[in-house]
């Protein structure tokens, strides 16, 4: 081992030095990975789980105790994203099988049984893991035990009647809010609306209370009560269902901001993201797009696509060189066989950078895709060479008044000063010429007779 890089001379050293330096060594080496596992946890929080298992992937503790922290953490993540079978295996270890341990992972592991549909090893831990938690349940493992009801597909659940008996008895913001959460996830949004009345009046001062109504009269398309519920409320939901409602509407430029209003109280909404992202396109906020491009996990939009998206907000920046360089990355993931889209997008960018070999079978594949302009790009690629360097002059090769579009192309021209025809002056008279062409018919059969 080396100190500030020079080698420590061991036989120099004190058994109480040597004792001393272990110890200061072990001790940086914890503090380095507890730096690394609450940086995994923040970025599990904060609802971007592919960095927390990017993270977590890198240590090596497999020989310490913390091994099962970081299998809690990686199935938490692997959770996040859906796949369910990866995280039962990370909790299927040996010590995390044991009483001491089981009761840390119990509820995460039966809400992946329930995902996956697996109803036998999930009836086995249930009461098992109820018993474990019992000191921790103050509500009778209200969600859990509904989630699996729902699973079991139980007649007096989907009903809503179960619902309307629970009604009478809520007491606390805590119980209605189970209730609501219940009633909205089991899609009983019109039995929830006629006992709306019962709820008690005090749990209305709470804002995750009026959240869940406002949702409930979105969701009923009572778009006036969804937004008077949240109205007064700052939190990524609230702003959510204001930018919906203003969506609705075509308030564009609204809805967008609610939308970004949204992501500062959760970064990574994915909500928040799908909508904001489109609208960014729409009103033309590409340096936006990009962010909120950035910020969209690999499971929630395939890789390919996203890069392609990205092509096409830094062709709108004027980024062509860098749009020419993606879009042959994009080429390679797709093995050279290029989507219908890709290929529109591509006849411009690689003509504008001087490939008009990739330009060309573009223009011939987005034209058998049906595609009107690439159509005229194509016919016009034969006659004009090189026309990407003409797109690129600054001065106005059509008229600036002018729209030059698909639509003015299919368009006839009006009969104005720059479309007149050009005067012909006339060098031989057509009286002439079929003069001409009757004394070569004369003069015919005298070839024939003596062609010397």
């Amino acid at each position: 081992p080396k100190v500030q890089g020079q080698e420590i001379q061991w036989e120099k050293l004190s058994l109480t030095d040597v004792e001393e330096f272990l110890l200061t060594r072990e001790y940086f080496e914890k503090k380095q990975l507890l730096s690394y596992f609450l940086e995994a946890k923040k970025y599990l929080l904060a609802g971007e789980p592919q960095k927390t298992i990017s993270i977590l992937n890198s240590l090596d503790t497999s020989k310490s105790p913390i091994e099962l922290v970081r299998r809690r953490y990686l199935a938490l993540a692997y959770f996040i994203l859906d796949k369910h079978s990866k995280s039962l295996e990370l909790l299927d270890h040996p010590k995390l099988r044991s009483t001491q341990y089981f009761a840390e992972v119990c509820w995460l592991k039966i809400a992946n049984l329930m995902s996956l549909k697996q109803a036998a090893p999930l009836q086995r831990y249930f009461d098992y893991c109820s018993l474990l938690n019992a000191r921790y349940n103050n509500n009778d493992n209200y969600w859990p035990v509904n989630l699996k009801r729902l699973m079991q597909a139980d007649p007096l659940l989907l009903s809503g009647l179960d619902l309307t008996m629970q009604a009478d008895s809520l007491r606390t913001a805590e119980e209605t809010r189970l209730w609501l959460k219940l009633g909205l996830y089991s899609g009983r949004e019109r039995n929830l609306e006629h006992l709306i009345s019962v709820i008690p009046g005090e749990v209305y001062s709470s804002h995750k209370i009026r959240e869940l109504i406002g949702f409930l009269y979105y969701r009923l398309g009572d778009t006036k009560k969804a937004v008077e519920f949240v109205e007064d409320i700052s939190s990524a939901n609230a702003h959510n269902i204001r930018a919906n409602v203003e969506f609705s509407k075509r308030a564009y430029e609204l809805a967008y901001g609610h939308y970004q209003l949204a992501l500062k109280y959760k970064e990574y909404s994915r909500n928040s993201l799908e909508r904001a992202l489109p609208l960014s396109w729409k009103l033309g906020k590409y340096e936006d797009g990009l962010d909120l491009l950035s910020r969209l996990v690999a499971e929630e939009i395939d890789t390919r696509q996203k890069l392609a998206l990205n092509t096409a907000f830094q062709v709108r920046l004027s980024n062509i060189k860098r749009a020419y360089k993606q879009m042959l990355q994009l080429s390679n993931m797709f093995n050279g066989q290029l989507p219908h889209s890709a290929h529109v997008m591509n006849s411009y960018i690689a003509g504008i950078n001087g490939d008009f070999e990739s330009a060309l079978k573009s223009q011939q594949k987005a034209c058998e895709g049906k595609e009107g302009f690439n159509c005229w790009l194509l016919m016009s690629s034969t006659l004009w060479e090189e026309m990407g360097s003409t797109v690129k002059r600054d001065e106005f090769i059509h008229p600036p008044d002018k729209e030059w579009n698909l639509d003015s192309l299919k368009t006839a021209k009006s009969e104005d000063s720059s479309t007149k025809g050009i005067d012909e002056e006339v060098f031989i008279e057509q009286k002439d010429i079929e003069e001409l062409d009757h004394q070569t018919i004369k003069l015919a059969p005298a070839f024939s007779k003596n062609p010397f």
